[in-house]
């Protein structure tokens, strides 16, 4: 039988942003529907180039079953031996090793800091040779850096609810802490957008919220740059504006980054602000192309991937702003130039 587990994420409690989510049904058991996947939020979604499809796996109440979007449809792949059931981690392939890299996450009221490969249908518990790892934590961003050719991970919060702003590397199999020699980084974060930009040449790291002391308003509206190994933080004036839990990718079929929502105020209420809005980042400008009469509705913390086999970008799930435990989502959309297209009934 599915249990209900209650697991706190973040405590904050300097400014009440955040007091606890509910990460329903974290069960061990396979998802509801064995052809279509279950309402969640936090999903951990990368587009698995070496088999060539997006791959999901867990989520907020996912089990620990992982999916794949292929030909516009998903598909149960019924692995026994998958890492323990989460929400929230970090996940990218790796393209210089050819696999999958997965790290961190909550669930089961515990934070991780394991790190798993995936390749060919195969999950591989790695922690015991990826070397002195990253502390456990959870919504930390990210990414594979194609330019210098290994995994990017930055901020996330820890099981103690600090938010960090650590930069680290993935490659060759292990991880190397960075921090000091990235330069001046940004302050520390969680639930940031974090993706490589292929036209731009860069890692790409917009918004987040952070602990920080001092700030009014914790919730970030900063665009910082990751390359050759250093940040650099780039003008936000025409930015999407504060938020935090955003979707983030690079849309390889139109050449941009896209951003989906997310969380634009602080407190932690009934209810909070998602704007439905979408966005684009190219050339080092936002553009707000939001079409109301083809957006999906407001939510915050889905799953959005580039599919390049799709030629779109795939959107799942994510948490209903206008009820924080419950009204997870489980819709599909795919977003093709300029277009959102809710493809729910045929995936």
């Amino acid at each position: 039988m599915a249990t209900a587990v209650l697991v706190v994420l973040a405590g904050v409690a300097a400014s009440g942003a955040l007091s606890s989510f509910s990460l329903e049904n974290l069960q061990k058991s396979k998802a509801t529907s064995a052809s279509y996947p279950s309402r969640r939020w936090g999903p951990n979604m990368v587009y698995d180039a070496k088999d060539g499809y997006v791959l999901m796996f867990s989520g907020s109440s996912g089990g620990n079953a992982t999916w794949s979007y292929s030909n516009g449809r998903w598909t149960n792949l019924d692995i026994a031996a998958a890492p323990p059931a989460r929400a929230h981690a970090g996940i990218a392939y790796d393209a210089a090793d050819g696999y999958v890299v997965l790290f961190g996450g909550a669930g089961a009221h515990r934070t991780f800091n394991d790190t798993w490969e995936y390749s060919g249908g195969v999950w591989k518990n790695v922690t015991a040779t990826a070397g002195p790892a990253p502390p456990p934590m959870v919504a930390m961003g990210m990414s594979y850096d194609a330019a210098d050719g290994y995994i990017v991970l930055f901020g996330g919060l820890t099981a103690t609810h600090k938010t960090l702003n650590a930069t680290w590397e993935f490659a060759g199999g292990k991880w190397i802490n960075v921090t000091a020699t990235v330069g001046p980084a940004p302050m520390g974060r969680f639930a940031e957008g974090l993706a490589y930009d292929a036209a731009d040449g860069y890692v790409l790291m917009y918004g987040g919220w952070t602990d920080v002391k001092g700030l009014k308003d914790k919730t970030l509206e900063d665009t910082w740059k990751f390359s050759g190994g250093r940040w650099t933080e780039l003008s936000s004036l025409s930015a999407p504006g504060p938020r935090w839990f955003v979707g983030l990718t690079y849309d390889s079929a139109d050449g941009y980054i896209l951003l989906f929502e997310g969380i634009n105020d602080s407190g932690m209420k009934s209810n909070w602000n998602t704007p439905a809005d979408t966005w684009t980042f190219q050339g080092g400008v936002w553009t707000n192309v939001t079409n109301p009469s083809d957006t999906p509705s407001h939510r915050f913390a889905e799953g959005l991937v580039d599919d390049p086999a799709g030629n779109n970008v795939l959107l799942f799930g994510g948490l209903n702003s206008t009820a924080v435990v419950a009204h997870t989502l489980s819709d599909t959309w795919t977003y093709a130039a300029g277009v959102w297209t809710n493809v729910t009934k045929t995936a």
